[in-house]
């Protein structure tokens, strides 16, 4: 629900959310987007897309993390890459 939602927005081009365990062990989703315009300015986007999110989203659906990205990963047969969005997120956390 949360991708359709951010798919319909006309400034996201692709969206992917992965849902991972927080350090109080609940769910908390991670929204990742690519943009239709690339020279939009990521910060105020992400910015406009969680106040977006906070407006028409439950609590139970807000992405706690939207992340811009130049190219969502695909898989060889044109789907999502979601066990690469995984990793890059366990790459991330592992940074922090």
């Amino acid at each position: 629900k949360i991708e359709d939602y951010l798919t319909s927005i006309a400034a996201v081009d692709t969206c992917a959310v992965i849902v991972n365990e927080d350090v109080l062990k609940l769910h908390a989703a991670t929204a990742y987007v690519k943009l239709t315009d690339k020279t939009t300015d990521n910060l105020g986007a992400i910015r406009k897309l969680k106040e977006t999110c906070l407006n028409d989203l439950p609590n139970y659906l807000q992405p706690v993390n939207i992340i811009v990205l130049d190219k969502i990963p695909m898989t060889s047969g044109g789907k999502i890459d979601y066990r690469a969005l995984e990793e890059m997120a366990k790459e991330d956390t592992s940074h922090a």
